[in-house]
């Protein structure tokens, strides 16, 4: 399966949340209406999108956090393991990612799904803690933030990884850390 550009990537939004962009709320005229702008190649994101297959696997290890998964810290929950109810529309993922080896902030972050489905998160969140705690002004936009329809996943055991992108946005880092997503 491709990957999905944009931040907010109409097709794996759920209704909860494109309903959000509209007034009246009516998330099937965001979904008609964004249809229309890929027709004809128009595009309302201000910089050219990242297509994780152009970019090469880049060797070595950076840092980054999961802080929460539907805005519940990952600590609190079973770090191997997250229970989701198929009822609940939106699935939210946030935390921070830099490039260590650039000592930079990152090119951006996918969330990967199954190893089938990039997610692209909006990165450039501000986070103050991490430049402070990692000794790094640099890193001070860092943060992200993906959200995207629990029926993206569908129902069943998904495994959940990140693709954090070099700061010059040629490669990927792509830590060893997963998240066992449970759909039931």
């Amino acid at each position: 399966m491709s990957s999905f550009r944009g931040s907010l990537h109409y097709r794996v939004q759920s209704d909860e949340i494109l309903k959000r962009l509209s007034w009246p709320p009516n998330a099937q005229t965001v979904r008609e209406g964004a249809e229309v702008l890929e027709k004809y190649r128009l595009n309302v994101f201000s910089g050219p999108s990242l297509k994780p297959e152009e970019l090469t696997l880049a060797e070595g290890s950076t840092q980054f956090h999961i802080d929460s998964v539907n805005d519940s810290p990952l600590s609190q929950q079973n770090p191997d393991i997250i229970n989701v109810s198929p009822q609940k529309e939106t699935l939210f993922i946030s935390g921070w990612a830099v490039d260590q080896e650039a000592k930079n902030t990152a090119g951006g972050v996918f969330i990967c799904i199954d190893g089938k489905i990039d997610i692209p998160a909006m990165y450039g969140l501000n986070r103050p803690d991490i430049a402070a705690s990692l000794g790094e002004s640099r890193y001070r936009s860092s943060g992200f933030m993906a959200s995207f329809a629990t029926s993206v996943v569908g129902e069943g055991q998904h495994t959940l990884s990140l693709k954090i992108v070099t700061a010059d946005k040629k490669g990927y880092y792509e830590p060893e850390q997963k998240i066992i997503l449970e759909v039931s």
